[in-house]
């Protein structure tokens, strides 16, 4: 059976035509075009490259003698897929050839290490995508490098007749703006000449490389753009932002954080309405956007959007919060205040939805902390006993919106240099009391500052403290202590688990003497 020879499609390109045979430029403007992208083996060895709009499929073909490991190539039109997929066949080139648009390509199926959307962009607006779309899909569709050819302008000869592109919607200044919003580094690399000195025709070939690592979010906001200032403390990341709105900080919520697993977004939504109906004054509460508080990340987790609080890293050393024990418990009966605000109905449906910590198994001689209590060892029987005492399976026992996590790391001042509390990643159900005393407990709080902190916050409340509220502050405390000695090894660990160990021994005193 006589197999045809292939033959370069008709439609291909002036600048992508090359010998089916050899996989050699066929004319000059092809030639050219590939010496002036200036790529080099150093980009693409060993990397993956999504070739979007691959016409022939000549820069996937030069990827490979670049030596990438793996191209994936899309075009919408079947005239140059199948053309390629004969070539890669006949050559068994690790090329995976797919028939579909730019639209359709999905980042967990189509993410590459290095991005090619060449002569493209004007065919994508026509057919009525925005530039700001284009962008934020080709930076979740990117790893590592994307590289953009286009016609700069309207005025261009080849898209002249392309009635749909006006100056509001095909520019190089907004694509160029639009990059910069996921990429830190953005440059235009040069004007390319593979169709003459003589031709009026402006191609420019843009480079976007090092992506944002909050780029996730910076899509789902409109008129949102980093500033580049990282505000992350420990375990917590967070962005500083700049918006229509002002500045703003972007947290990533821990991958632990119970609010986006136990809560369905009616539910949280409503949590954070009631926050901020109660115009909270110490707490930050986050903000609502495109009717939602929670925003999704990659790896299942979640972003929230804070006003920012302080001043600004440029500007000035941000001073410390106070962390005395007069401003602690000042503080912790103002928090108290602020999430006094939920009503006990949303209280009940927290409860429902499983919004608290799981203690109990903490009460346990098996837990972890139990089997192995390191610096705790002296205390661990009393600690289980107490814990096995006042432990509460009444629902009702539970009867506070609780931040629970009122450590250090969460004060920050505000510009009045009043104490502000932030990250509230991890809000639970607890008591009233139990907030309070395990930000105390972090601190090695003495059995004397417990003892003021319940009385002056019990003149507010319609009970007196009791033995659960202790027994949740000693597990949450406990909690704490695992985590600290799970962490590396650092100069602080020391000091933090010696306060979380006079903490406790201290909270015990206090019950004691109750």
């Amino acid at each position: 059976m006589k197999v045809e020879p292939i033959e370069l499609p008709q439609s291909t390109c002036v600048y992508e035509r090359y010998d089916p045979v050899t996989l050699e430029p066929q004319n000059t403007e092809t030639y050219v075009r590939l010496q002036e992208l200036g790529w080099t083996v150093d980009d693409f060895k060993g990397r993956t490259v999504l070739d979007i709009g691959c016409n022939s499929g000549l820069l996937s073909v030069y990827a490979l003698r670049l030596g990438a490991a793996k191209v994936h190539a899309c075009d919408a039109q079947p005239v140059f897929t199948d053309f390629l997929s004969r070539i890669v066949q006949e050559r068994n080139l690790p090329i995976t050839v797919e028939q579909s648009s730019f639209d359709k390509l999905e980042p967990a199926k189509h993410k590459a290490d290095i991005v090619l959307f060449m002569e493209v962009l004007h065919w994508a607006v026509a057919q009525g995508l925005t530039l700001t779309d284009i962008a934020c899909r080709l930076a979740a569709l990117t790893e590592h490098v994307l590289y953009l050819e286009f016609p700069w302008s309207v005025e261009e000869p080849s898209i002249r007749a392309q009635t749909k592109l006006t100056k509001e919607t095909y520019s190089a200044d907004i694509v160029l703006d639009e990059l910069t919003k996921y990429f830190t580094n953005v440059r235009v690399v040069r004007f390319m000449r593979y169709f003459g000195f003589a031709s009026q025709s402006k191609r420019i070939l843009i480079e976007a490389r090092e992506k944002r690592p909050e780029v996730s979010i910076l899509g789902q906001l409109p008129a949102t753009y980093s500033l580049d200032i990282p505000l992350s403390r420990g375990r917590n990341e967070s962005y500083l932002l700049t918006t229509a709105r002002g500045f703003r900080v972007a947290k990533l919520l821990a991958p632990e954080s119970p609010i986006p697993k136990r809560l369905p977004k009616p539910l949280c939504n409503r949590m954070f309405d009631e926050l901020h109906h109660g115009n909270p004054k110490t707490i930050v509460a986050p903000e609502e956007w495109n009717d939602s508080y929670l925003f999704p990340a990659s790896g299942g987790r979640h972003w929230m959007i804070f006003p920012f609080v302080g001043r600004l890293p440029l500007v000035a050393t941000p001073k410390p919060a106070p962390i005395d024990f007069p401003h602690l418990i000042d503080l912790f009966i103002n928090v108290r205040r602020d999430l006094r605000s939920v009503s006990a109905d949303l209280l009940r449906q927290l409860q429902e939805h499983t919004l608290l910590t799981n203690v109990r198994i903490l009460a346990s001689p098996n837990s972890s902390w139990a089997t192995d209590p390191g610096e705790l060892g002296d205390i661990r029987d009393n600690l289980l006993q107490r814990l096995g005492e006042w432990m509460s399976d009444d629902p009702d026992a539970l009867d506070a919106l609780c931040h629970n996590d009122l450590q250090t790391g969460n004060f920050v001042l505000d510009e009045n240099d009043r104490t502000r509390v932030v990250d509230l990643d991890n809000l639970s159900v607890g008591t009233i009391y139990s907030d309070g005393l395990t930000g105390l407990i972090f601190r090695g709080a003495s059995k004397e500052t417990l003892e003021q902190f319940c009385g002056r916050l019990g003149t507010e409340e319609s009970r007196p403290v009791a033995y659960h509220d202790i027994a949740l502050a000693i597990a949450n405390g406990l909690i704490w202590f695992s985590i600290v000695r799970s962490q590396k090894s650092t100069t602080v660990i020391p000091e933090q688990i010696s306060r979380l160990r006079v903490g406790l021994s201290e909270t015990l005193r206090f019950a004691d003497s109750m």
